[in-house]
């Protein structure tokens, strides 16, 4: 309908603060200008510890059930219940 582009991990996991280029374009308005896109996107992207990479990680850990809480919970339930069987 925009016709423009998002950062589907900074647009489900936006950091708060971002001061990473163009956060609002990738999150808000879209992103519209394509005569400079590779660079831009480099740009959004950033380096390891930018606000895109972190939204990334966010949506990792969010996408592994390991790292979530209820399964962390049923896993230390289960593993009680088998160290509190009395044994027959």
């Amino acid at each position: 309908e925009k016709r423009s582009a998002f950062c589907f991990y900074c647009f489900l996991f936006k950091q708060p603060r971002a001061e990473n280029y163009g956060i609002e374009a990738f999150t808000r308005n879209g992103f519209k200008s394509w005569k400079d896109g590779p660079k831009v996107f480099n740009q959004h992207v950033g380096k390891h510890d930018s606000a895109h990479n972190k939204s990334r990680q966010h949506y990792e850990d969010f996408k592994n059930q390991r790292q979530n809480l209820p399964h962390v919970f049923d896993r230390g339930s289960q593993k009680q219940e088998e160290d509190t069987k009395p044994i027959s």
